[in-house]
């Protein structure tokens, strides 16, 4: 068996709104044409000044496209025949995880290079390998993966003060969960370097959120692109994108996405963001996993952000706990746990979330 193998870092130049004067020679090293793909918000808040970086560069604009709300097979198959994308030396990808994730897709089918143009901070995408692809209906279809992650990534924390709140929220949210998930599913085993590199990154990659959260959202609810701001901004896009590129997939994302993957099927539960859902399943695992002293601190940090705490806020009321509980048996991987979880034991760990939040609730003047 061979013991080569390569690890490629994420790059990433982060500013105010003069930051995409960066953007002529960070695609000048792929390219001279880009192509710009992103959704209808994101677009109109970053394209101009993307297009005014470009303008009288030696990197030529081939076109741009606003490709919906969603990662899908179907969105990539079509941007890959049209002929802006066909003459571009490099994807721009512009907004949030599912525009940036649908790019790292047509990155993978089309050969050429991805620069990623976060315009909210609402997960790692911007800087990890990984991509999650949904179903046309929004169900989770599958993960796909690049050879590497975006070849860079330019963060505009102007645009990402400027965007709703409720993005950066939910980035929290998903930020969360690397300090958990990665140290659990990686617990009894001897690491090679770069799994041991990424989860030792993990283990304190919470610690920024419960210092500056609170700061971040209450600066951004004003536009202000603030250093809380920035911080969270680093915190959510590049602290958790460096673990997720450092450590194997299985120790990348484990039982708290679990619960988001299931949570994306059940009928009728609701539009809620990927990070509100993840930080409902970091406690659900602190829960199952008796760490009670770390899923309190997780709990009131969430409590005190307005990110879930138990089910109902999230459309899954006491009768619909058993299909909530199978549907994330659904997803629950064996490799990436220490020990086997069961169905008793997730409907359990639901159970005891649920009614211990309703009991710190009530103990609220």
């Amino acid at each position: 068996m061979s013991s080569t193998s390569s690890t490629y870092l994420p790059d990433w130049t982060i500013g105010g709104a003069d930051v995409h004067t960066a953007l002529p020679g960070i695609v000048s090293a792929h390219g001279s044409s880009a192509v710009i793909i992103g959704g209808r918000r994101a677009m109109a808040a970053a394209e101009p000044r993307i297009r005014g970086a470009l303008e009288g560069s030696p990197v030529s604009v081939t076109g741009s496209f606003v490709a919906g709300d969603e990662a899908t097979q179907e969105k990539a198959d079509e941007l890959q025949g049209a002929d802006e994308v066909t003459r571009a030396d490099v994807i721009l990808a512009v907004g949030g995880g599912k525009m940036i994730d649908l790019c790292k897709l047509l990155s993978i089918q089309t050969g050429k290079a991805l620069v990623t143009v976060p315009t909210i901070a609402s997960t790692c995408a911007a800087v990890t390998r990984v991509g999650v692809i949904y179903h046309p209906d929004h169900s989770f279809s599958r993960h796909i993966f690049r050879n590497r992650p975006a070849e860079h990534t330019v963060i505009d924390t102007d645009i990402i003060a400027r965007a709703p709140t409720v993005y950066l929220w939910a980035g929290i949210g998903d930020a969360l969960s690397k300090q958990v998930e990665s140290p659990f599913s990686s617990r009894g085993l001897a690491l090679g370097h770069s799994d041991r590199v990424g989860v030792d990154i993990s283990r304190r990659g919470a610690e920024p959120l419960f210092a500056h959260g609170a700061q971040a959202l209450a600066d951004a609810e004003r536009g202000e692109a603030s250093d809380a701001v920035r911080e969270m901004a680093l915190t959510i896009l590049v602290t958790t994108g460096l673990t997720s590129v450092l450590v194997q997939h299985r120790f990348n994302s484990s039982f708290a996405h679990a619960v988001y993957n299931a949570h994306t099927t059940m009928p009728d539960a609701g539009n809620h963001l990927h990070g509100e859902i993840v930080s409902l399943g970091v406690l659900v695992l602190l829960t199952l996993d008796g760490q009670f002293a770390e899923r309190d601190r997780f709990h009131d940090l969430n409590a005190s952000l307005g990110l879930p705490t138990r089910t109902d806020q999230v459309s899954v009321g006491p009768g619909r706990l058993d299909e909530f509980t199978d549907r994330i048996m659904d997803f629950v991987r064996p490799e990436e746990a220490p020990y086997p979880i069961t169905r008793a034991m997730v409907h359990q760990a639901l159970l005891d979330l649920n009614a211990y939040s309703a009991a710190r609730e009530a103990e609220r003047p």
